[in-house]
């Protein structure tokens, strides 16, 4: 027993809940948002973080790039991708800084509030280099550094929103959100000296190679955005908000069912690239199987919780979405088929083939759009828009799992070669 706690209590199982709890927490943040704000300010809250999520586009992939790269070990390699990376935040924030003092930022005005799109864009910049800092800890495994960071930076900025329910500052709502992603880069830069800026001259060949790994699987995390934005103006336009308002649940449940296997890929890449990079391939496929198992764990475990908790969860604390059990077992089976897809994935980034990421992102994509369509026609209904959305997720996994399968046998026959 002993030991089973020692194993649970690991760093890699620790980094599990604890990138789960953080998550959980920056959600109730939201939440409390929600009672200490008007309608009006909550409304420059998520104006501010679609700001945040628009600079995010920003980096093209070349984070992505990285992030893979930067498992890989090679130390040379990886101290170039930080000059290209610090170059690129540098120009960006100059090109902003640019745009705002040249426009004003009353630009957006009446909808954007200035004090929105100003720190809007500060916290974009800071949530870039947030998402850089803790790549580069995940990817060389600094997995308690990384909880460390991230704890108190979400503390930090919960205490901030709190102060917000006497006052219904909105500026303080908005630095609340700001400081989380900037103490995580000032954080990072602490822990690991390699991913620190310097005063160098950013290299191409790292550029493009980051670029070439990277910018496949950006393009494929599009399209699963895409198909957020079609699913839900489709609801909203044909069946109004309302509707939309009951499917938020899906949403919910969909954002909380995906933590854990995001949580999951990144303790099991960065070792999975490193044991190949290394040619351990034995390390390399019992690290694969472990992340097999552990999600169908999951899974499991998802599904009993659900069964025995779904029904008490929503009668008891969201009465309004009481008799939505139907939606949320869809969604379950969604989720089903996009944690399906996260084995091939991993295979796929350890090998730096990414290219199969995005063609299964516009597979999901356009087989959604098709079944959409045909949705509109048979008569459109929130199960409906969820079945499609399962099927579409199924089809993405069928096309990783077989690009996995491949792969994994191209790394035998080279293996059998040597």
């Amino acid at each position: 027993m002993t030991a089973m706690l020692a194993r649970l209590f690991r760093s890699s199982y620790a980094y599990v809940v604890i990138n789960t709890a953080v998550s959980l927490l920056a959600f109730g943040r939201n939440l409390l948002f929600m009672n200490s704000l008007g309608l009006a300010e909550v409304g420059q809250i998520a104006l501010m973080q679609t700001i945040v999520m628009l600079v995010g586009f920003a980096q093209g992939g070349l984070i992505s790039g990285a992030f893979i790269l930067w498992a890989g070990g090679d130390r040379d390699l990886n101290r170039r991708m930080a000059d290209v990376l610090f170059a690129g935040k540098a120009v960006l924030g100059i090109v902003l800084a640019l745009g705002l003092a040249v426009l004003g930022p009353g630009v957006l005005m009446p909808t954007v509030a200035p004090e929105t799109l100003t720190i809007g864009l500060a916290a974009g910049l800071a949530t870039l280099a947030s998402t850089w800092m803790n790549n580069v800890l995940v990817a060389d495994q600094k997995l308690r550094q990384s909880n460390l960071v991230n704890v108190v930076a979400v503390l930090v900025s919960l205490g901030l929103a709190l102060l917000t329910l006497g006052s219904g500052d909105l500026q303080l709502a908005l630095l609340s959100i700001a400081v989380q992603p900037l103490l995580v880069a000032l954080g990072g830069a602490v822990l690991e000296p390699q991913a620190r800026p310097r005063a160098a001259r950013p290299e191409g060949a790292a550029l493009r190679r980051m670029l070439a790994v990277g910018v496949m699987p950006f393009l494929g995390s599009l399209s699963l955005l895409l198909i957020y934005q079609i699913e839900r103006w489709s609801i909203a336009g044909v069946m109004g908000p309302e509707a939309l308002g009951r499917y938020y649940i899906v949403i919910l449940y969909m954002t909380f069912f995906l933590l854990v296997p995001t949580a999951l890929m990144n303790v099991h890449f960065p070792r999975a690239r490193r044991a190949l990079a290394a040619g351990d391939t034995d390390g390399f496929r019992r690290t694969i199987r472990r992340h097999m198992v552990e999600l169908a764990v999951y899974a499991g475990l998802a599904l009993l919780v659900k069964l025995v908790l779904l029904s008490l969860v929503l009668d008891s604390f969201l009465p309004n979405f009481s008799g939505t059990e139907p939606l949320v077992y869809l969604a379950f089976l969604t989720g089903l088929g996009m944690l399906a897809q996260a084995p091939g994935t991993l295979v796929l980034y350890a090998v730096e083939d990414t290219r199969p990421v995005l063609i299964a992102g516009l597979v999901s994509l356009g087989s959604f759009c098709a079944l959409l369509g045909a949705v509109w026609l048979a008569g459109f209904t929130l199960t409906a828009v969820l079945v499609a959305r399962i099927l579409s997720a199924a089809l993405g996994a069928v096309y990783l799992l077989w690009q996995r399968h491949v792969a994994l046998t191209r790394l035998d026959r080279k293996e059998r070669a040597l």
